[in-house]
């Protein structure tokens, strides 16, 4: 797509992998001028083979373009994509519109969750995913962290992260 480019909070771009235990609690934003493209996302812009596990988006997202999510933008067809135990508490903005959806997945390309993905083939898929409030996720016990997030998240008993949970390996940072 010429012109275009995905933005995320961690990663623009994923071809295959997974990204995993990881967080994004900083404003994206893409306002790209093509009109076709720009992919934006609290964790991962675009997907085509990759798997999102234990993550959070806490950010502002913010995109004029193409397909917009609090955890990812766009799962892309020809490939199999996942999103597996992810919060967003993010408020997500098309063209500066606040995104609207019940269950995560917009038809209109923005959404909670993920923007859009492809549901055609029932490649992709989407389990244990929420949007919830900054205070319910601050306020979630280590064990509702675990089984929302994984047991690689704690709650943030020091405010290194302005409450929000942290993983083990930044006690005593």
């Amino acid at each position: 797509m010429s012109g275009a480019f995905n933005v995320g909070g961690i990663c623009g771009y994923a071809a295959e992998g997974q990204i995993e235990s990881c967080y994004n609690l900083g404003t994206v934003s893409n306002f790209s001028n093509s009109n076709g493209g720009g992919n934006t996302a609290g964790i991962v812009g675009m997907t085509i083979n990759a798997n999102m596990i234990n993550c959070y988006n806490a950010g502002v997202i913010n995109g004029r373009y193409g397909n917009i999510g609090g955890i990812v933008g766009s799962m892309g067809d020809g490939g199999v994509s996942s999103v597996n135990y992810a919060i967003n508490v993010g408020n997500v903005f098309k063209d500066g519109s606040l995104a609207v959806s019940s269950n995560g997945v917009s038809n209109g390309k923005v959404g909670f969750i993920c923007g859009n993905w492809n549901l055609n083939d029932g490649t992709d898929s989407m389990s244990n995913s929420i949007s919830t409030s900054n205070e319910q996720l601050k306020n979630y016990t280590n064990d509702e962290l675990q089984s929302k997030l994984g047991s690689e998240f704690i709650r943030d008993e020091n405010n290194i992260n302005n409450g929000f949970p942290i993983l083990k390996w930044q006690v005593g940072q």
